[in-house]
């Protein structure tokens, strides 16, 4: 038994069986083959992406190199310590700091004491014990200089005394003068000046 259809509905019939072909070669072919193009595009783009930035980084490796090689020569971590052949020249420079920085702030220098030298674990502590009259805008003055600069000192067991007096007219000095005494010390490593 043969079954006819009219001829619209077998065109429609032959049609939708067209459609359901093309379509399931787009499902089953077409598509993942769009998809792993699309897929293949965008690591294109990422690598592509990449392979511009080491570009970039290595036009810049010439000066890197330059730059590494003038760190290899200094040792930053050792400006901040001091140096010199031994305790002594290394106590001498210290003086010598207070000396300067006293004088630029307008103070008076008494006197300065170097000192013993103690190891702190892997550090060579060296100190001076200084005296001096300084009004208070001086005294922090004094203070600034000695801390600022490099080799790195520090200032420790400060004593500080004001001269108080009066003026002729019974009023009290603006700016008094201080005696004051303190320790200034730094640090070379441990070994380094003996």
């Amino acid at each position: 038994m043969t079954l006819s259809l009219p001829p619209l509905a077998s065109r429609v019939l032959a049609l939708a069986i067209l459609f359901l072909v093309i379509g399931g070669v787009y499902v089953l072919v077409a598509g993942p083959l769009i998809s792993e193009y699309q897929l293949e595009r965008d690591t294109v783009d990422q690598l592509s992406g990449a392979l511009e930035r080491y570009r970039a980084v290595g036009q810049q490796l010439p000066s890197r190199e330059a730059t590494l090689k003038s760190l290899q020569g200094t040792d930053p971590a050792r400006e901040g310590f001091l140096q010199g052949g031994n305790d002594n020249l290394i106590a001498g420079n210290i003086q010598t700091r207070i000396k300067s920085v006293a004088e630029a702030a307008h103070g008076e220098l008494k006197s300065t004491q170097i000192l013993p030298a103690v190891d702190e674990g892997k550090l060579h502590r060296i100190a001076i014990r200084a005296q001096m009259t300084v009004t208070l805008e001086a005294a922090q003055k004094v203070f600034y200089g000695i801390e600022s600069g490099t080799p790195y000192l520090f200032i420790d067991n400060l004593a500080m005394n004001a001269r108080t007096g009066l003026r002729a007219r019974g009023e009290q000095e603006q700016n008094p003068l201080i005696d004051m005494q303190f320790d200034v010390f730094g640090y070379t490593r441990s070994g380094a000046a003996k």
